[in-house]
């Protein structure tokens, strides 16, 4: 098992304040913590008021920071005595601050709200897919049964804004600035409290990549679904021997396109190859030693899930071959925590789930292939589930099994 040396800093913060967070559950009384979740709403409708407006992007940064009520009320066009209002909500629960009585200042966690900010645009991505889609999932499951959504359309999402025909990226792609936010949202993922290296060993990885036995030129490390291609470069920068030029990202067209546009001016990125993919209908390119899915599986259902890994596994003609599946794993027992809970219940919104290790098994199985390790990080639920051929696959041409032949053992659920 990997992992980094020590806890972090923001690691340690977390789990102390969600040690006292279950400490106030126990002595919360009943009637108190339903009132808190009022308090709750009105917090997270304030904000995104006032990220509407604008708001958090008009008040001076700085420490002598601060705007008065009536010349911030003037800049977005609202009663000053509306905006004191709104204001209340975010001063009386800590996201904003007085500096003086008639005078409005940031703190740490409104910096983070403004429009550039990756996790303001997070905020954004879940508001609408959790509190805006909430509105309509009585009629959703009326309409559609009680039952997990499955397929890449008629989800929730999509349900919500009259398109159910479309899947969730389709949705996006249709809205060039939900697109951008999206995106941005996605780049908090890259952070250090949520690793990409340091998990797997990559020593075989290496290996392969400087034998004189590999095929010259042969993909190491394709990246499926990579988007801008942060993932692979981390790889590339993290370990120098992994050469660029035989990494791969693929991903939709015009999402390859413009990242392919954009790498030109990067020193790694530029050596890397950019080959266009949609991996619910196609296999990735054929003959390499890593597959890689970063936060993929998080996003689909059981079903999806199972055709995304069979189409990579129809690409894997070496028996070293591996897809290497980095997600977060949800406790195999309840109650999960409320963490974990969370991340899960927000997903349904796309028709995506969180998975137990036992969930994430029996997908891949059913597409016939092999979990052969796990490496989890220690201070975070992240992990890298290694996934193999079987070994009688190279004896006896299960290669050729089709999607029925496999489909027919996935689990319809998976109960945490």
């Amino acid at each position: 098992m990997a992992s980094r040396v020590e806890e972090t800093p923001d690691v340690a913060r977390v789990n102390l304040a969600n040690t006292l967070e279950n400490i106030a559950k126990v002595i919360r009384p009943p009637p108190d913590a339903i009132m808190n979740w009022f308090c709750i709403m009105c917090q997270v409708s304030a904000v995104r008021l006032f990220q509407h407006w604008g708001v958090f992007d008009l008040i001076p940064v700085g420490r002598d920071g601060g705007i008065s009520y009536a010349d911030l009320a003037a800049k977005v066009d609202a009663e000053t005595s509306l905006l004191y209002r709104v204001a209340s909500m975010l001063t009386s629960t800590g996201v904003l601050q007085h500096v003086q009585p008639d005078k409005l200042a940031h703190t740490p966690i409104s910096l983070l709200l403004r429009e550039n900010e990756p996790m303001g645009s997070m905020f954004k991505v879940m508001y609408t897919n959790v509190l805006e889609t909430s509105t309509i999932l009585p009629q959703y499951f009326d309409t559609h049964g009680r039952k997990e959504p499955v397929d890449l359309n008629q989800i929730p999402a999509t349900f919500l804004e009259g398109k159910p025909e479309l899947s969730f990226f389709e949705l996006l792609n249709q809205d060039p600035a939900k697109m951008k936010n999206f995106m941005r949202a996605m780049s908090i993922t890259n952070r250090g409290r949520v690793p990409i290296t340091g998990m797997y060993p990559m020593d075989d990885v290496i290996q392969a990549a400087n034998a004189q036995a590999s095929p010259a030129g042969a993909p190491i490390w394709v990246d499926v679904g990579g988007g801008g291609g942060h993932t692979v470069k981390t790889f590339c920068l993290t370990y120098p021997d992994l050469p660029a030029e035989r990494c791969v990202v693929q991903d939709l067209p015009e999402v390859c396109k413009a990242a392919a546009e954009q790498a030109k001016e990067d020193e790694v990125l530029q050596n890397v190859t950019w080959v266009p993919i949609d991996f619910h209908k196609e296999p990735p390119i054929e003959g390499a030693l890593i597959y890689y899915l970063r936060h993929i599986a998080r996003d689909y259902s059981d079903a999806v899930l199972f055709n995304i890994l069979f189409n990579i596994r129809q690409a894997m003609k070496r028996p070293d071959s591996k897809i290497l599946i980095a997600e977060g794993l949800a406790p195999s027992t309840p109650p999960l925590p409320v963490y974990a809970a969370f991340k899960d219940y927000s997903m349904m919104a796309i028709g995506g789930k969180e998975r137990s290790l036992e969930g994430f098994k029996s997908v891949i199985e059913a597409a016939g292939l092999e979990l052969s390790a796990v490496y989890k990080d220690r201070d975070t639920p992240q992990a890298i589930i290694e996934c193999s051929l079987p070994e009688h696959m190279y004896s006896t041409g299960a290669q050729a099994l089709s999607t029925g032949d496999l489909m027919c053992n996935i689990p319809t659920t998976d109960v945490s």
